[in-house]
């Protein structure tokens, strides 16, 4: 018996039901069958991502800084037209990411606080005036004057906490 595809459109939370009623190795291969039961687990990993940055940039700068990381991502939304998960996740731009243990970490200790502040990413007053950059105000001492740093180049715009908040100017 042969089922299309179609008939078979599976999400991670009816994959078990649906493996009781179709035989999904000869339907769909097995191949299809890997990736529609970790698409769902994928899913999840990526929409926790955001809060786990938000806390990995900034717990330590408690409810104000988180928002204000949150600031700069909803920012970069705006200017980029790409998603929460797709501004994080890129290269070099969110160092959290480098040290996952200390994401972790931090994401525990605050999670309930990023989780809200991640949710509200779009409702959040912006307290950072625009920013779409920050660093840590050693950073910013050391690499202010450099005419090589991007940071030469951008418009402080905010200090908040421990946190340089800049923009292209």
């Amino acid at each position: 018996m042969r089922h299309d595809v179609t008939e078979l459109a599976i999400s991670c939370i009816d994959a078990k039901e649906l493996m009781l009623e179709f035989d999904f190795k000869k339907a769909l291969g097995t191949a299809a069958l890997g990736a529609a039961l970790t698409f769902g687990s994928a899913n999840a990993v990526v929409a926790d991502i955001v809060p786990q940055v938000i806390a990995g940039e900034a717990a330590g700068e408690g409810q104000r800084g988180m928002q204000a990381v949150a600031n700069v991502i909803h920012n970069r939304m705006n200017k980029t037209g790409q998603s929460a998960e797709q501004i994080v996740k890129k290269k070099k731009q969110f160092s959290a990411l480098s040290d996952k243990q200390m994401m972790d970490r931090n994401y525990e200790q605050v999670k309930d606080q990023a989780d809200k502040i991640a949710n509200d990413l779009e409702k959040l007053p912006d307290i950072t005036n625009g920013a779409t950059h920050y660093v840590t105000k050693s950073l910013y001492n050391k690499r202010k004057d450099n005419p090589k740093s991007w940071i030469s180049k951008m418009e402080v715009v905010a200090t908040i906490g421990n946190h340089v908040f800049m923009k292209e100017s």
